[in-house]
């Protein structure tokens, strides 16, 4: 019924791990051109350089999520075939399911723009938090929250106003 794989530009995070690295291979690399008490410090700089850069390229840079929506060929809450809302995560070639829930499991489906942003982060804090978007500092999410197992659960997914309109039109309430 409906399959999207977002794949964000990203530019900003590609500068940044890109900046990061090569600063600091020069910072760890370079230890003979520090003349003073404290050589090790632009090698510990370094390293936490080449860290960031790891870990900007492993959040941001190397996954992947489809989100899917598909009959689930179950019995829904108001007697008819109810639908699926499953995220899955395209890593080095593989695929592993991530999160797999009845849409009318979901309560409500919200746009999260800097405006809103630390209003809905606090209405969160007591939930459990997923996020599940790969777009370095994005300008738009979605949040969803659920009632699953007697658990309230607020998940931040890539903003795709197709899914929505899917929601909206499954009967889950949209703002």
């Amino acid at each position: 019924m409906y399959k999207n794989t977002p794949v964000p530009k990203n530019t900003a995070a590609k500068i940044y791990a890109l900046v990061a690295l090569l600063g600091g291979a020069f910072l760890f690399l370079s230890t003979n051109l520090w003349n003073y008490s404290m050589p090790w410090l632009p090698q510990l700089i370094g390293v936490i350089l080449l860290v960031f850069a790891v870990y900007i390229a492993s959040a941001y840079l190397l996954r992947r999520y489809t989100f899917s929506i598909e009959e689930s060929g179950g019995e829904g809450e108001s007697g008819e075939d109810g639908f699926s809302f499953r995220i899955t995560e395209l890593k080095y070639n593989r695929q592993m399911t991530l999160c797999l829930v009845n849409v009318s499991d979901i309560k409500l489906c919200r746009t999260v723009t800097p405006e809103n942003r630390k209003k809905v982060k606090e209405e969160a804090q007591n939930k459990k938090r997923f996020t599940y978007d790969t777009a370095f500092a994005a300008p738009k999410q979605l949040e969803l929250q659920m009632h699953v197992d007697d658990e309230e659960i607020s998940m931040f997914i890539t903003y795709d106003p197709d899914l929505v309109g899917i929601l909206n039109k499954l009967g889950v309430k949209v703002e």
